[in-house]
């Protein structure tokens, strides 16, 4: 694809967007792009901002990339990403100017609504990345999503309505979307409802702990090594029938779980699952000769995982398991938090 398409894997925490626009024009991001007709008009419309669209299928969005690349619109950019991920890793605090949500999932059975993007800690998110005066956009057909999203901004206190009558059922300056187009034709009325920010507010540590990339610092995102020293030649044969399957670490929702271990001639591959807040992470982690009596874990190249809390506990009580296996055995180097350290390994460094 073409350089408007972007990847998640390389793009780093808090990318330069005036680099990557060359320009510092205003950023306004459509999460759920679709076949890109929203995000498309609008950027023709408006060619003094800088649009980001974001949605979780690779595959609809190609068909936006080829639709943008026709148009020639240098002021677009699109990603495959989730979209509440991509507002905690895109951009710093009040980066942005303007969010459209066009027909989001509005997983109507009870079970699933927890699903849902727009849930009561999404506004306190959006409150921190967008500017003041920034907006809020929301278009649905289901009614009891959009009322439900009405309250939630509301009580962050950070939001006034957009229009006198908070909940519309037509707008003027909406450009109808495949969706729309489809809903209204089948005779159904559509919601909409918009929010500017007024007030700047402090997120509350809820919020953080329900999506935990918030909790990254800059200095945080260093790649995660442990080095430890077995005071032997390291047998991976051993490690890789002795390290245990299943979960290693649960509290409430919150879980590291060894998927699988493969064994290779030359190290221990270990498949991980961490699920902290909202955020699910799979990750490998290799263990891997390091000089001649010791090993290095590391996260494999291919899918390194964001470095919260949990994936910073996993690799922790991963050494805890060679450590069981090599009771002599001590860390020579370390990137975990010391936090952790402390607590399950009674190590500092």
């Amino acid at each position: 694809m073409s350089r408007l398409y972007l990847k998640e894997k390389d793009l780093p925490f808090y990318p330069n967007w005036q680099e990557i626009f060359e320009n510092s024009n205003p950023i306004h991001v459509e999460i759920g792009v679709g076949k890109g007709d929203f995000i498309l008009e609008m950027a023709k419309n408006n060619p003094q901002v800088n649009f980001v669209g974001v949605d979780y299928s690779r595959e609809v969005l190609r068909s936006a990339v080829r639709k943008i690349e026709k148009a020639q619109l240098k002021n677009v950019r699109l990603i495959s990403m989730e979209g509440a991920k991509f507002l905690c890793k895109a951009f710093t605090s009040e980066a942005i100017s303007g969010l459209y949500l066009n027909f989001p999932d509005p997983w109507i059975k009870r079970k699933k609504a927890k699903n849902r993007l727009v849930n009561e800690a999404f506004p306190w998110l959006l409150a921190d990345r967008l500017k003041l005066s920034g907006f809020f956009r929301m278009a649905t057909d289901y009614k009891p999503y959009i009322e439900q999203t009405v309250e939630f901004f509301l009580k962050t206190g950070a939001f006034a309505p957009f229009w006198e009558e908070v909940i519309r059922t037509e707008v003027e300056d909406f450009y109808p979307t495949k969706y729309a187009k489809k809903w209204l034709s089948l005779g159904r009325t559509l919601y909409f409802t918009g929010f500017k920010k007024i007030k700047r507010v402090e997120l509350p540590n809820w919020v953080k702990d329900y999506y935990p990339l918030l909790k990254i610092s800059g200095d945080e995102l260093l790649p995660i090594v442990n080095i430890l020293k077995l005071n032997q030649q390291p047998d991976f044969k051993e490690l890789y029938e002795t390290l245990p399957r299943g979960i290693i670490y649960q509290k409430e929702e919150n879980l590291v779980k060894i998927l699988d271990v493969y064994f290779k001639d030359d190290g221990v591959l270990v498949d991980l699952l961490v699920k902290e807040g909202s955020l699910k992470e799979r990750f490998f982690i290799l263990i891997s000769p390091y000089q001649k009596d010791g090993v290095i874990l590391t996260s494999h190249e291919a899918a390194p995982p964001d470095p919260t809390d949990l994936v910073h506990l996993a690799f922790v009580l991963l050494c805890k398991e060679v450590l069981k296996v090599y009771p002599s055995a001590h860390i020579l180097k370390t990137t975990c938090k010391e936090k952790f350290l402390k607590r399950y390994l009674n190590s500092a460094c």
